[in-house]
């Protein structure tokens, strides 16, 4: 049995994005508002919603089962679980490099060989390191590099 977990640096890298986020809001607010219950209520809201979306519901966890199963859980239920022997798997895998960091966007498309249902996992939380760990377990050969965009910022003086 193989388990695939969240990286912990994704989940830190999105939360600070989501408290980023509030900060960013609040201030937005505190300009054109006096509204002491909207300026803070606003921003806390929203903040404490996304932190809870990064945490619970976008935290995924795969696990493929020795007996040929892969299972798929997301904010700790269950949401998926495929037999290995009547599916066929896709791969994405889309870095982006710029002057704040990278970014990784990571899909695993399951297809049924029997009806041709197609489901798409985001498995993004998982980074790119463990993705493609999850790839090579699943038997998966990738044809190509995943694409890398990079942005160059230039300022002129």
């Amino acid at each position: 049995m193989k388990v695939f977990t969240g990286s912990i640096f994704t989940l830190i890298k999105h939360v600070l994005y989501s408290i980023a986020g509030a900060v960013f809001l609040f201030f937005i607010l505190f300009y054109f508002l006096k509204n002491p219950l909207i300026v803070y209520g606003v921003p806390s809201l929203i903040g404490i919603y996304l932190i809870y979306s990064t945490l619970v519901s976008d935290n995924i966890k795969i696990i493929i089962k020795d007996e040929g199963f892969m299972e798929v859980y997301s904010g700790g239920k269950l949401k998926h679980s495929f037999c290995l022997a009547n599916v066929e798997f896709e791969s994405y895998i889309k870095t982006t490099v710029d002057s704040a960091g990278s970014d990784s966007d990571c899909r695993l498309t399951v297809i049924d060989k029997q009806s041709g249902n197609r489901e798409t996992i985001d498995c993004s939380m998982l980074g790119p390191d463990k993705y493609c760990l999850l790839l090579e377990a699943l038997g998966v050969g990738r044809s190509e590099e995943p694409v890398k965009v990079v942005t160059k910022v230039s300022v002129k003086k």
